[in-house]
């Protein structure tokens, strides 16, 4: 009886062993773990580029001249600068207190697009 019950359960157990072992694989992907080009340049982030990009995919959709949720516009530079010299940019999309984190999603910005603007605002915000 009990060799029986084994030769049934045998090629079951390999095939999901075989299974679980495939499927394990999938997380050592480096780029799901830490995102495509895992590096982050912030050696040379200007407002034109990097800057303004990243606040058009997260931002001036709710914080523009037509609908500026909280009075605040982030769709041009001198209205950008004024909030990351106040330190109310970075106060925000880091959700750190005082600040009403940002975006409301409750997602925080990934973190290489905190250090690009983080740089950008170090080197004093400018419009380039």
């Amino acid at each position: 009886m009990y060799k029986k019950i084994r030769t049934m359960l045998l090629p079951s157990f390999v095939l999901l062993c075989a299974a679980l072992l495939m499927e394990g694989c999938y997380y050592d992907n480096e780029d799901f773990l830490y995102g495509k080009g895992s590096a982050c340049d912030t050696s040379n982030v200007r407002y034109s580029g990097q800057v303004r990009a990243i606040l058009q995919s997260n931002c001036v959709g709710c914080h523009n001249i037509n609908q500026a949720n909280g009075m605040v516009r982030l769709d041009d530079h001198a209205a950008v600068q004024a909030r990351a010299q106040d330190g109310s940019l970075l106060g925000t999309i880091r959700h750190n207190a005082p600040y009403v984190p940002m975006p409301p999603s409750g997602t925080k910005l990934s973190n290489c697009d905190i250090a690009i603007l983080q740089a950008w605002i170090n080197k004093g915000a400018p419009n380039n």
